[in-house]
């Protein structure tokens, strides 16, 4: 084969692999924006919230989302619930070895999420996670956390539901949503409904 042939030859094959580099970089390209929009629909069809502070409270969620959806005890391995700085509700840390108890919810519709993300506000953010179910079988759920830069907002002080409930579920409710218990009246200096996780 002529010199000019070979030349001709070889940049007609050149640019007949560097097309097809490109085809199979648009390929990849496409099958990486499905694959993202399929794990972004496959976290949006996630209906289920595990909750491990006031939202455990039936009256609380009701509150919340207009209805108090049935609960499922679960944990989530390896954080710990802590009381929030000034407040009564909690945050949770990630410690080895210990675990968060809460109760799962599911049948959370998008509206739903959309109250509870109002309700537990900033700092908080909404993470997938896996959780232990009683039976000891697991699921993906979604939870209230927050950031690593803001678990300085927490003591080291254990908390507990028990505790919440019998001390501080009045003052939550009233605080938070203007609620009076039996033989309470509004002093009209209720604060704004806060929001709390």
């Amino acid at each position: 084969m002529p010199q000019i042939c070979k030349s001709n030859h070889a940049g007609h094959v050149e640019r007949r692999l560097t097309g097809l580099d490109s085809d199979l970089d648009s390929i990849r390209l496409e099958r990486s924006a499905c694959d993202g929009m399929a794990n972004h629909n496959e976290e949006s069809e996630i209906d289920r919230l595990f909750c491990y502070g006031s939202l455990q409270v039936p009256q609380v969620v009701r509150e919340v989302i207009g209805r108090s959806p049935d609960g499922f005890p679960a944990e989530l391995p390896d954080y710990s619930p802590r009381r929030v700085k000034g407040a009564s509700y909690p945050g949770i840390t990630p410690v080895a070895g210990e675990s968060t108890n809460g109760l799962v919810y599911s049948g959370l519709s998008r509206p739903e999420f959309a109250q509870l993300d109002d309700f537990e506000g900033e700092p908080y953010v909404r993470e997938l996670k896996k959780v232990r179910l009683d039976g000891g079988s697991s699921t993906t759920a979604w939870v209230y956390l927050l950031p690593t830069h803001k678990l300085d907002r927490l003591t080291n002080t254990p908390w507990h539901l028990e505790s919440f409930i019998q001390n501080d579920l009045a003052e939550f409710m009233r605080r938070c949503f203007g609620v009076f218990s039996a033989g309470e009246t509004s002093d009209n200096s209720a604060e704004e409904p806060g929001r709390r996780p």
